[in-house]
């Protein structure tokens, strides 16, 4: 190497632009060598965040799912249930209920048991006038002449002011006469014996009306 001033002075030049090309070669290389480590972490902490994210509403969506199958089986139950329940716990208030409902039938029935209701003519729900056509193997009143029909009547709500009967008297199927008896009361459900006088002999009697007051 040539020892003078100016080649010492190229040759340290020329040592100086190639030491700062390596050092500007090492800095940019350097720096993308840093870089890439911290964008390779961060994409690494992104697919993982993103895996979380997907197990977490995977999770959740198969809790729910199966949470809805059960809590509609629940509910399912629990209506199946519930009218057994409240008809076991109501059966013996409506069998106390039936009960009493018919013994006070039972005991409305008693005062008319054993008599055929009159038609009536207000065309009311309960019939009002009960009789029993009484047989013929009774005794009738002394001024009797020729003979006499009795009834036993009773009623729902009594006849204060009179009771009324009136008998067709037939003979051979065909009316020849009528017969009539009347009393001054009759008292709630309480059985009275009429006595029908008839008007002429040998004739058979037929009950057309009866009338409460």
């Amino acid at each position: 190497m040539d020892s003078t001033p100016e080649s010492l002075l190229q040759f340290l030049t020329a040592h100086r632009e190639s030491t700062q090309r390596r050092r500007d070669h090492a800095r940019r290389f350097g720096a993308r060598d840093q870089k890439t480590p911290r964008l390779s972490r961060a994409v690494t902490a992104l697919v993982l965040l993103g895996a979380s994210v997907l197990v977490w509403g995977s999770f959740t969506h198969f809790r729910f799912v199966s949470r809805a199958p059960a809590a509609a089986n629940a509910a399912r139950h629990s209506a199946a249930v519930a009218p057994a329940q409240t008809s076991a716990a109501t059966a013996p208030v409506a069998a106390a209920t039936k009960t009493k409902r018919t013994t006070a039938q039972s005991r409305d029935d008693l005062w008319h048991r054993g008599f055929q209701a009159w038609p009536d003519p207000a065309h009311r729900r309960l019939p009002d006038v009960y009789f029993e056509w009484l047989h013929s193997n009774f005794a009738c009143a002394a001024y009797a002449s020729y003979g006499c029909w009795k009834a036993k009547v009773v009623t729902r709500h009594g006849c204060p002011h009179g009771f009324n009967i009136l008998v067709d008297e037939t003979q051979n199927g065909a009316k020849v006469g009528l017969a009539t008896a009347f009393i001054a009361r009759l008292r709630p459900k309480a059985p009275k014996i009429i006595e029908v006088d008839a008007d002429r002999g040998h004739v058979d009697g037929r009950v057309t009306s009866m009338s409460c007051n």
